[in-house]
């Protein structure tokens, strides 16, 4: 099915990309979509300590995003400035990332 820009043939609140239709539930916007998945799958921390945990790694996830973003936006040389990109925050952020996610477990399967 093709939708026409401005249609919301799905009854999708809010329509965008990406979007979840799971029976009942029409949901857009990734991070709602992902925090349902997890609700849905239990897979949500349940102690304080694991939901703050959860809420840091979130909070850092939208900084790479958000720094992408405003990367692809840029009027500059993407290719050089994706590389600067890179080098000077995605792979320290993901480095970092590497190191916490190596000590930690956050998700919890009941």
């Amino acid at each position: 099915m093709v939708l026409e820009i401005g249609s919301n043939q799905l009854g999708l609140p809010f329509p965008n990309l990406p979007y979840l239709i799971d029976g009942n539930v029409k949901l857009t916007q990734s991070g709602a979509i992902i925090r349902y998945l997890a609700r849905k799958h239990n897979l949500i921390g349940t102690t304080e300590d694991e939901q703050r945990q959860q809420d840091l790694i979130d909070g850092v996830i939208g900084d790479i995003r958000s720094g992408w973003s405003m990367l692809c936006y840029r009027p500059n040389d993407f290719d050089a400035d994706k590389l600067i990109y890179r080098k000077d925050r995605l792979t320290p952020v993901l480095a970092e990332l590497d190191k916490w996610f190596a000590k930690k477990r956050i998700c919890r399967r009941k």
